[in-house]
């Protein structure tokens, strides 16, 4: 599934994996890189089944997918692309990640 931010500030965060060592310190970082990984990894239909995940949804569409009973948590909108990607697939999914909270710490 493709992964994208809702802001260019949330995208320099998240595709660098100094800054995010740099806001929530090295293993912090690392946990939140890890996430991103298996989110992008992942199919939408089975963003329930990935390990150590909780998803539910919330306010104005949005869903929730916690890690880890709340050690990292992405805000995200889902969103189907009419136009796949490869001819081989059905629907191109992307998850646009509109906020994050890291052990305790928000950006959004």
């Amino acid at each position: 599934m493709e992964v994208s931010f809702a802001s260019a500030e949330l995208a320099t965060l998240c595709n660098s994996r100094t800054r995010l060592q740099r806001r929530w310190g090295p293993d912090g970082g690392r946990l939140v890189a890890r996430r991103l990984a298996e989110l992008a990894a992942a199919d939408a239909d089975a963003l329930g089944q990935l390990p150590r995940a909780q998803v539910s949804e919330g306010s104005a569409g949005e869903t929730i997918i916690i890690f880890g009973g709340g050690e990292v948590v992405f805000r995200a909108v889902v969103l189907d692309d009419p136009a796949p990607a490869h001819p081989q697939t059905n629907r191109q999914t992307r998850l646009l990640i509109t906020g994050l909270d890291a052990r305790g710490k928000a950006r959004s």
